[in-house]
């Protein structure tokens, strides 16, 4: 019996094949990268019942290719590969969920009620709203957990509108008309000036600070600093060094300070610059008179005039940040 089985196989050429290795393989990496595809993107229960069928879809390819063409391919292996991505997928999930909770209750426990923390833990996605979404969102979650009522987005804004629409208002009002909300420098902005005293070898020579902008000084407008001169090198890189005072609320433009304790003035970022020598030799110094503007963008604009000329040196400082 064994010998006509033989026989009949060989006449009828019903052989067995193996398919080459790299193309078993190459199904059971693709159907790998399509299971962590499905577990990523879809909830545990769909991407469960997904993967188990493909596992069982597999399998009866595997027993039609071997009963009707005499394929024979590698059961085993194929399906331990697919559970292990199902499992190591979801795995990563888990702890990636686990760390974003902690990391939501570590940032919110200390200023939100426990039910707000609570709330976002359960759905992070609402930290992953934009705009003004985001914001109201978890301002009314602060709310009804002071069992308040919610807050409402005013309608009708077009906040792709709101600059050109702000801006526009502005020149309306700056022509007399409308209603305008009065701001200020929040402290006032000096500026140093170091000392005419002769220099000693070894020593800095003392540091000024000269009042180019009180407390409160409106944007828009100028202020004049006195008469004096001061000099100013161009031509070569210059640092300027500014100032800044919340206390000292009552100096005004052109308060000259040659000592100041330490709580008064901090010094602030400055700006190092290269003036252009326009026609004088690199190095020069230039007798100027200051002057300062305070925009309406919100920079500190300090002007330096020389004698006898009309040409301006600008620079600009940002007070708003």
């Amino acid at each position: 019996e064994i010998l006509a089985n033989a026989t009949h196989t060989i006449l009828g050429n019903l052989y067995f094949y193996k398919p080459p290795r790299w193309l078993s393989l190459g199904i059971v990496l693709l159907l790998v990268l399509l299971v962590q595809m499905i577990s990523l993107r879809l909830s545990p229960l769909w991407s469960t019942l997904i993967t188990l069928g493909l596992i069982l879809l597999l399998g009866l390819v595997q027993i039609l290719l071997f009963s009707r063409a005499g394929i024979v391919v590698e059961m085993v292996f194929p399906a331990l590969a697919l559970a292990f991505s199902f499992v190591s997928t979801n795995l990563y999930q888990f702890m990636l969920a686990r760390k974003e909770k902690q990391r939501i209750l570590g940032a919110f426990a200390h200023y939100v009620p426990a039910k707000v923390v609570q709330e976002l833990i359960a759905h992070p996605e609402k930290l992953a709203l934009g705009g003004e979404e985001r914001v109201m969102t978890v301002l009314n979650e602060w709310l009804a957990a002071e069992q308040a009522p919610p807050a409402r987005l005013l309608e009708g804004a077009d906040l792709d509108l709101a600059v050109a629409r702000g801006a526009a208002y502005y020149g309306y009002v700056r022509g007399g008309r409308g209603v305008r909300i009065r701001g200020g420098t929040a402290q006032s902005y000096y500026v140093g000036v170091e000392s005419s005293m002769p220099a000693v070898p070894g020593m800095e020579p003392p540091v000024l600070a000269l009042c180019i902008a009180p407390f409160g000084m409106e944007e828009g407008s100028a202020g004049e600093l006195p008469p004096q001169e001061f000099g100013l090198i161009v031509g070569e890189p210059v640092r300027f060094r500014f100032f800044g005072s919340s206390v000292r609320r009552h100096d005004q433009v052109g308060t000259l300070l040659d000592y100041w304790d330490e709580d008064e003035l901090q010094e602030l970022e400055g700006i190092e610059a290269t003036l252009p020598a326009e026609g004088r030799t690199p190095g020069e110094v230039v007798p100027v008179r200051l002057s300062a503007v305070v925009t309406e963008t919100g920079t500190l604009r300090l002007e330096a005039v020389p004698r006898g000329g009309a040409e301006r040196w600008k620079v600009e400082y940002e007070v708003r940040s």
